[in-house]
């Protein structure tokens, strides 16, 4: 008879997660803060013509379509110059044609916080079709 060994999680890793969902069962607030700050981000990107992929509108990834890879990495570094990390995600990680940028929300951002986001992308788009 062959025994397989189980291997665990580091200690560590089962306190951050034991402690994160004591947090989430104490600070209910903090799961509807993220999914409202989803929600407006979305809304508002959409309102300035971007395309979306689709997808929850309660989840905090947001994919923003580019299609070409070479255009997805040009806005990703624009973002990044003007203060904003957004990567571009691009095949063999999706496929051809499908290139993105992964915006992240989090329950911390302010609205502000937000609203400058979305003017960094708008800006960054202006610039990369006025080239």
């Amino acid at each position: 008879m062959m025994v397989t060994p189980c291997i665990g999680l580091p200690p560590a890793a089962i306190a951050a997660a034991w402690q994160a969902l004591r947090l989430l069962r104490a600070e209910p607030e903090r799961v509807e803060s993220l999914r409202a700050n989803s929600r407006w981000m979305r809304a508002a990107l959409k309102e300035r013509g971007f395309r979306l992929l689709a997808s929850s509108d309660e989840t905090p990834i947001i994919p923003l379509l580019i299609g070409d890879e070479r255009e997805a990495v040009r806005f990703a570094q624009g973002c990044f110059e003007r203060g904003l990390f957004a990567p571009a995600i691009r095949p063999p990680t999706v496929p051809k044609g499908t290139s993105r940028i992964r915006l992240s929300v989090m329950a911390t951002h302010s609205p502000q916080d937000l609203a400058r986001a979305v003017d960094i992308i708008a800006a960054t788009a202006l610039e990369l079709r006025s080239m």
